[in-house]
């Protein structure tokens, strides 16, 4: 998000609320990764029922402003 806001706004300084919150593999992967694991059915994902639904309640309410 800040690597974004960075390239839309040089002029603007960015600072993380925490490192902690970026994690090292997440740079590594791109979207040809992402694709592939979804064509070729790579590699199984299992979230439990819970988390699951309150992920879906901060996907709903983000998406109430787009």
């Amino acid at each position: 998000m800040i690597y974004r806001l960075k390239k839309e706004n040089p002029q603007k300084e960015f600072y993380a609320a925490s490192r902690v919150l970026m994690y090292s593999n997440m740079k590594i992967t791109g979207l040809e990764d992402v694709y592939y694991s979804l064509v070729e059915d790579r590699y199984k994902i299992e979230i439990p029922e819970g988390i699951q639904r309150r992920a879906q309640g901060a996907l709903d309410k983000m998406l109430e402003y787009v």
